[in-house]
């Protein structure tokens, strides 16, 4: 009995953040309440604070759900023996994922165009990301530095300008992919994108 009741709990927290993105999504972040949250995830208001204590507990939690499984992707791709293999199968997984996985699509899409500057800055989502991005490039000059043990970079190339350029890149990608969701297969397209790429950083 108490597995279940545990396991119930897990569906309706599921529930909850798989209804937060439907209006995120539908209304942006600010805008958007608790009361219309549990309405769409067809449970009550008192649920709602039975798993998370606010919008931003809800918020923060339906982030972690998608960027928790692409932290530990990362990790095990570039520490390998060949990280440069590594790293541009994390690019192409990344981008496929952006296409054929709604939950990941729908959370970066309401980081990036639903989340509004003001709810940002008071939630500290601003500075954050600010970390998270000093974080990533951070990852990505660490592992630059191991590929270039293995394969020379280009003239003029650092770990620091190839890692910056990376996230450039990547970054990119995703933006307008956000905004224009279709418009091209990413998913097919982003091994030619991720090799196209790296012919510029690597000799």
């Amino acid at each position: 009995m108490a597995r279940r009741t545990k396991e119930d709990a897990e569906k309706t927290r599921d529930s909850l953040l798989d209804a937060a993105e439907v209006v995120f999504l539908r209304r942006g972040v600010t805008r958007s309440t608790l009361d219309e949250i549990a309405k769409e995830a067809g449970v009550t208001r008192g649920a709602v604070y039975w798993h998370f204590e606010n919008k931003n507990a809800i918020f923060k939690a339906m982030h972690d759900r998608v960027k928790l499984p692409m932290d530990t992707l990362f990790l095990e791709l570039t520490s390998g023996p060949d990280p440069l293999a590594g790293l541009k199968a994390m690019c192409v997984h990344v981008f496929r994922t952006l296409e054929t996985d709604l939950h990941a699509r729908n959370v970066f899409t309401i980081m990036r165009l639903r989340c509004e500057d003001s709810y940002c800055e008071e939630g500290g989502y601003t500075q954050q990301l600010d970390a998270k991005y000093k974080e990533v490039q951070q990852k990505f000059m660490r592992v630059f530095e191991h590929i270039a043990q293995q394969h020379p970079l280009a003239t003029g190339v650092t770990p620091e300008f190839a890692a910056i350029a990376m996230h450039s890149f990547v970054s990119g990608v995703f933006w307008d992919y956000l905004n224009r969701p279709g418009a091209y297969p990413i998913g097919a397209m982003g091994p030619q994108l991720v090799e196209t790429f790296f012919r510029g950083i690597i000799r």
